[in-house]
């Protein structure tokens, strides 16, 4: 299998297009991004927002300018949030274990009740390791692992809050990042 350098990165346009596909379904009023590195994730985001909607990006390794009256940029670290009524969070930011942990616990009680939070990076694929520059380790079945404490964020939820469901769009046929769905279990 071949891949081409060039469709790969931090987010996909399969991620973007993704992201946005939620945002149109659940409209959130208050959308929390952690991780803006090139600020991809929120400019798709932010395409598809409501005008009345607001996107809280944050990140402690740069600063952030999009024209846009939606976007409120902090430059701060993920753990730092202090935000209520969150009804979309798009966690793609440390990829450490404890981090993740400290962030997911100070949400938990902070998301609207049909919130939603996607985390990036908790795919596998098989082929090896197609990013040069990247870090990267095999996994079980020889799948190659892009963050493998993201996999162990995703186990540790399950385990030790299994009110939060979680649904893996995930492919081993294809190089994708993965993203993994999370919402508190509610009866319908």
């Amino acid at each position: 299998m071949k891949y081409e350098r060039q469709n790969l990165g931090p987010l996909l346009n399969e991620d973007s297009k993704f992201l946005q596909s939620i945002i149109q379904m659940t409209t959130p009023k208050v959308v929390v991004e952690f991780g803006h590195l090139w600020g991809d994730s929120a400019k798709a985001m932010l395409k598809v927002m409501e005008k009345d909607a607001v996107l809280h990006s944050y990140d402690n390794t740069k600063d952030a300018q999009i024209p846009d009256n939606r976007f409120i940029f902090h430059k701060q670290s993920q753990e730092e949030v202090n935000l209520t009524d969150i009804d979309f969070v798009f966690l793609d930011a440390s990829h450490y274990l404890d981090l993740n942990q400290k962030t997911f616990l100070k949400l938990k009680d902070n998301m609207t009740p049909k919130g939603i939070i996607a985390v990036h990076d908790t795919g596998t694929w098989v082929g090896g390791n197609v990013f040069d520059a990247e870090r990267g380790h095999e996994g079980k079945n020889g799948e190659w692992v892009h963050c493998p404490e993201e996999l162990e964020f995703m186990n540790w939820i399950k385990q030790e809050h299994p009110e939060w469901q979680q649904i893996h769009f995930h492919s081993s046929r294809k190089v994708r990042h993965g993203i993994t769905l999370l919402q508190k279990y509610q009866s319908l």
